[in-house]
């Protein structure tokens, strides 16, 4: 299993849905517990012009009129793809931080901090958010996402989620978490900035924060394993923290945002379906040759945070596919309805990575792929249903199998080997109108 970090994994960022679910866990989670372009005008067919000529009472011997010229038809209209959702806040990640203070700040890794665009890992309910119109901006010192159960080693990690929506959920954050700290220098509707896990003499990376509402946006930023100085306390870490925290408060401070989310062309039928209903238990266990299995909502403490929220806004799934009576569990079942723009804005990157095209169900070819090629990492099927994003995952077996918590290889190698089945049995759920 991972590392562990002592001291430095406790505190409301713990709860967010953020990048430490990636950082070498199962499929990067923790299952414990743009525009229509208007048509051109349509051209009406011409009217033939008859032309009589009379001279002092006699008419010419003109030939009779022709009759009226054919319509022309009118151009048949391209299909127009939806336009994609777009951060709403007038800000871009790289405004948002001085990068020379913030590499200072969080210490060497193996690499220089660089901006990346995560996806590989990418998940349908983790894009929740993007679909609402949030800025997210990751940094990393890592050469590369980290293989399930793997030790993230020498890596530093920023992540920052901006959402110009969500006031009252952001303070319902802060309410459930403000115990855990002092009053905020940016208000009463912000937890931190905070950092924690600074044990003195002892090799060991803390996590600093920072959540809330500032100028008209909810803001979550997560930097994890910061370099903490042999001096260092939580309380001077925190201090400097503020250095980069500052300059991020100015830049939100400043900045306007759209205030209408993207919407797509038509409704999810998949909207508000439950896990239970779309990816159904017994045919899966059927599939599989995997028994005493169980599908369930994933939950994570109290729900509160910008991923709860979107998942709540989006109506998008992350269903746990369970052993039954264990808090372990085999992979998931992710659901983002209407999120096919994100299919196909990550579907050049899959191929190039070696994804394969497979068929589902009455689905066209081209809307599943397969990422399985890794038995160490985590498998996939993505498949793009009318407007909807599905992702059925299927995790490596971890090393050490504990016997009390997991079946053993068998099982993983057989869910693996059937993730196709059951990718066609959550998309012929999807398919059927309700």
């Amino acid at each position: 299993m991972p590392a562990v970090h002592v001291g430095a994994r406790s505190g409301p960022c713990w709860n967010r849905y953020a990048e430490e679910m990636l950082r070498g866990l199962p499929g990067s989670y923790i299952e414990l517990m743009p525009r229509h372009r208007p048509s051109p005008p349509l051209l009406v067919g011409s009217l033939a012009v008859v032309v009589v000529l009379t001279l002092g009472g006699c008419v010419s011997n003109a030939p009779e009129p022709a009759g009226p010229a054919a319509e022309t038809p009118p151009p048949t209209p391209e299909p127009v793809a939806d336009r994609v959702p777009v951060p709403r806040i007038d800000a871009a990640c790289e405004d948002l931080f001085d990068i020379a203070a913030l590499q200072e700040f969080v210490g060497e890794g193996t690499n220089p901090l660089a901006q990346v665009h995560e996806t590989t890992r990418a998940e349908p309910d983790r894009l929740a958010p993007r679909q609402l119109g949030s800025l997210d901006c990751v940094w990393t010192t890592a050469a590369g996402p980290a293989m399930p159960y793997a030790d993230a080693g020498d890596e530093r990690r920023v992540t920052v989620s901006v959402l110009p929506e969500g006031q009252a959920a952001s303070q319902q954050y802060v309410d459930v978490y403000g115990t855990q700290g002092g009053p905020s220098p940016y208000g009463d509707g912000v937890l931190g900035p905070a950092c924690r896990g600074v044990v003195p003499g002892v090799p060991h990376n803390p996590v600093c924060d920072l959540q809330g509402w500032i100028g008209g946006s909810w803001v979550e930023l997560l930097i994890d394993d910061v370099v903490a100085r042999p001096e260092d306390t939580d309380a001077t870490l925190t201090e400097r923290f503020g250095s980069v925290t500052d300059h991020l408060v100015a830049v939100l401070e400043a900045s306007t945002s759209a205030p209408d989310r993207w919407q797509p062309s038509a409704p999810s039928r998949n909207a508000g379906r439950s896990c239970e209903e779309l990816a159904p238990i017994g045919p899966i266990a059927s599939a599989t040759g995997v028994d005493d299995l169980d599908i369930h909502r994933w939950q994570d403490g109290p729900n509160v945070g910008q991923y709860f929220y979107a998942l709540e806004q989006t109506r998008a799934l992350r269903c746990s596919l369970a052993f039954a009576g264990s808090d372990a569990a085999l992979g998931a079942v992710h659901v983002l309805p209407s999120g096919a723009w994100a299919f196909d804005e990550l579907l050049g990157d899959w191929s190039a990575a070696g994804a394969e095209p497979i068929e589902l169900a009455d689905l066209p070819s081209a809307s599943a792929v397969l990422r399985c090629a890794d038995p160490l990492d985590v498998c996939r099927v993505d498949a793009k249903v009318d407007g909807d994003w599905m992702q059925v995952s299927i995790s490596p077996p971890p090393p050490g199998l504990q016997a009390d918590a997991y079946p053993g290889q068998a099982e993983f190698d057989a869910a693996r080997a059937s993730i196709e089945a059951v990718a066609a049995l959550v998309a012929e759920r999807m398919a059927t109108t309700v």
